[in-house]
């Protein structure tokens, strides 16, 4: 079904949208596909698994299943011939390699007609097929033969990993819900790969990539300076995620960003390697957790010759995603827990972390709130139902079954008023502080703004349709058929409202690739991805016999395992790991020097470093580090009159991006230097300059064949009030 809503939404959403007047844009088609799988989807498979059993003998029922059955076939074939020759066979190898291990690993397998090993052998290799685009800079035969070690790599990972998901099943002992063991606890086994952890995410260099983490040293420097966000300092990356390293005790903002992002990787890590290991005790499991998450949380292969840290981009990482993560392991806590954590202890603790994952940016709270709600939701009908029918109680039919409905809207109603109650006096405290030390309310249209911008099309890349978008689609498949078989089991079970919340997450952070359809984006969603997977097997655990159970972890195979076969394969990863470290004082070494032209220009000007400045000149970026040091930091211009970088204002509709120009230099109550790079002036640039020179004026001006610098002081008080709508 989620094979037939994405492959006919593609092919048939254009011209039923231009039928109707419409442009029919690629952007919007893949947007409606993905609204439909997370919305359409879940009402019909929910109707499906809850009534289908009674209708089980219904003809055309059957006659449906069995047309989606040969449709899943058929797409899986195509698409695995539409890989090409080499690719069909590596796929095909990998996919008989994998089925192999797990029939040596768990002989009383439950498919032994052949039709379940036809579904089960094309189904894998579509899987292959799908994760192997993850090296989506060169053909699968190519990557496959780049070295006799990436063979002997995948290999050893597909044998850990079959060991891991199918030789539980020969221990009776294993066989049991999650919920009666400590499988996720830590001991001292466990502090090799914590040190390991640890090594990597205070790794100092080379972590720094100037770009990106230019949206975050700007905002946290202009906080330093005394900025307020949600007024006068715009942030592309949220709220509570930017002012948290501001209140760091260090002066240097890269450092704050990169002390902070470090303690979230270890955190991360953990997690990840906890819900990992703890699929079976032993070695192997241990084995397998480590090598994903050291390779898949740490490393970004982009090309056959580059593989960067992750830390690179901090907003591909744990500074964007950490509450998901919290989200999900509140969840994994109560089911493990079970009765020791009372309904109100979870609604809380919950409620908080939802709360702060609101409070840390409008994306991080779009993701959050789609799975806690969900979870939450499904367990509050799950309790009101137990409460209207006790153990021992009346039967269906009595009163306890007409009080159904007036226990769920109770339930309801207390859900409702945690959640409004929460959020509104979230923000009531906010109003407050803002009112009591700013003298007025924040601006809430600068929370979700930039998450408009981008939702709305914003640096979008289209799908390739053939592409590692297909990753995706095999996670979400696949947790959908275990919420779907859930639900057909018994949908009062605990382990359906974890399940539900997983399966929303996943397809919630699925939009941060869909709005952005770069591969290296589908790189940072995998370790969350499979963390959410992983917990999902989990709930499995019970049910290992079920047929459905193995052709999932069948698909986990490659899902896990070849993203870290992508790290450890690459042959830029040995030398990476082996780059000399720096202390972390000089972590803003690593920004780039500014050219020669410039330095020499600001320096006939008289610029010094501590002056405030504002770098309009290709607006991706802060002024670039002076090439003097001091005491072996970089010397770096943190005091600005404008908001910086420049683009983080200059993506903004006039109206908003005026606004945040006339407050912080209102707040700021001086000028200082302009620098702008001739070949670059652009209109953007020209309304911005004149909206400076409403309430400043041009001192002095210094310009060689490259560069123009000014130095402009304040000439008036122009109200700052502006409209602050966008």
């Amino acid at each position: 079904m989620v094979t037939l809503i994405v492959v006919a939404g593609a092919a048939w959403l254009p011209p039923i949208i231009r039928f109707f007047g419409r442009g029919g844009q690629r952007e919007t088609v893949e947007w409606l596909v993905f609204l439909s799988l997370g919305t359409a989807f879940p009402v019909v498979a929910a109707g499906r698994a809850l009534f289908g059993p009674q209708m089980s003998g219904q003809n055309w029922l059957r006659g449906i299943d069995g047309a989606l059955g040969v449709f899943m076939l058929v797409c899986g074939a195509a698409f695995v011939w539409t890989s090409g020759q080499a690719a069909i066979l590596i796929c095909v190898a990998l996919a008989a390699v994998t089925m192999i291990g797990a029939e040596w690993a768990q002989p009383e397998r439950p498919d032994r007609d052949t039709a379940s090993l036809v579904v089960s052998a094309v189904v894998l290799a579509a899987v292959w097929s799908s994760v192997i685009t993850l090296a989506s800079w060169t053909r699968p035969w190519d990557w496959a033969v780049q070295s006799y070690l990436t063979p002997l790599l995948l290999l050893a990972l597909i044998g850990c990993a079959v060991q891991v998901l199918f030789a539980a099943s020969q221990n009776g002992e294993e066989v049991h819900a999650v919920a009666d063991d400590r499988r996720f606890a830590p001991s001292v086994a466990d502090i090799p790969a914590l040190l390991a952890f640890i090594i990597l995410s205070f790794r100092t260099a080379p972590i720094v990539e100037f770009y990106h983490w230019s949206f975050w040293v700007g905002p946290i420097e202009a906080l330093k300076q005394g900025g307020w966000l949600l007024w006068d300092v715009p942030s592309q990356y949220g709220f509570f995620s930017v002012l948290l390293p501001a209140l760091l005790p260090l002066s240097d903002a890269w450092q704050a960003l990169y002390l902070l992002q470090a303690i979230l990787y270890v955190a991360v890590a953990m997690a990840i390697y906890g819900a990992l290991k703890g699929l079976r005790r032993g070695i192997a499991g241990r084995v397998l957790a480590v090598a994903f998450t050291a390779s898949a949380l740490f490393f970004r292969p982009r090309t056959s010759a580059l593989i960067l840290p992750a830390q690179m981009t901090p907003a591909g990482g744990p500074m964007r995603f950490v509450w998901c993560y919290a989200i999900l392991a509140v969840l994994a806590w109560k089911y493990t827990r079970g009765d020791k954590v009372s309904p109100r202890r979870f609604a809380i603790v919950g409620t908080l972390v939802w709360i702060a994952s609101v409070a840390w940016s409008a994306e991080s709270a779009i993701y959050c709130t789609v799975a806690w709600v969900g979870a939450f939701g499904v367990f509050a009908v799950q309790s009101a139902f137990a409460a209207s029918h006790p153990p021992g109680g009346p039967g269906p039919e009595t009163q306890a079954t007409k009080g159904t409905p007036r226990v769920v809207a109770r339930y309801a109603a207390v859900s409702l008023g945690l959640f409004s109650g929460g959020i509104l006096s979230a923000v009531a405290l906010t109003s407050l502080v803002y009112q009591i030390f700013e003298g007025h309310g924040p601006d809430w249209a600068a929370y979700y703004e930039y998450a408009l911008l981008f939702s709305g099309g914003y640096s979008a890349l289209p799908i390739d349709g053939f592409g590692s978008v297909w990753y995706l689609i095999a996670v979400f498949a696949a947790v959908s058929t275990v919420v779907i078989q859930f639900l057909i089991l018994d949908p009062r079970h605990p382990r359906v409202f974890v399940a539900v919340g997983s399966l929303g997450m996943i397809w919630a952070i699925s939009s941060y690739f869909v709005s952005r359809s770069h591969p290296v984006n589908l790189l940072s969603l995998i370790p969350l991805l499979v963390f959410a997977f992983v917990i999902v097997l989990h709930l499995c655990r019970s049910l290992l016999q079920a047929y459905w159970i193995r052709l999932v972890k069948l698909a986990a195979v490659p899902l896990i395992c070849f993203p870290a076969a992508l790290t450890y394969s690459h042959g830029g990863f040995l030398a990476l790991l082996g780059e000399p470290q720096v202390p972390m004082a000089a972590i803003s070494m690593q920004v780039p020097v500014m050219e020669p032209s410039l330095a020499t220009l600001a320096d006939e000007a008289g610029i010094k470093p501590s002056d405030p400045v504002f770098f309009t000149s290709d607006g991706k970026f802060l002024l670039p580090r002076w090439p003097a040091t001091v005491g072996g930091r970089a010397a770096m211009s943190e005091q600005a009159w404008m908001p910086k970088p420049y683009e983080i204002i200059s993506t903004l509709p006039p109206t908003r991006r005026d606004a945040y120009v006339e407050r912080f230099a209102a707040r700021v109550g001086s000028g200082g230097w302009l620098i702008q790079k001739k070949a670059e002036i652009n209109p953007g640039y020209e309304s911005v300059l004149r909206l400076i020179e409403k309430s400043h004026a041009p001192v002095e001006s210094f310009e060689n064949e490259s560069w123009i610098i000014k130095r402009y002081r304040r000439s008036l008080r122009s109200p700052v009030e502006s409209d602050p709508s966008p």
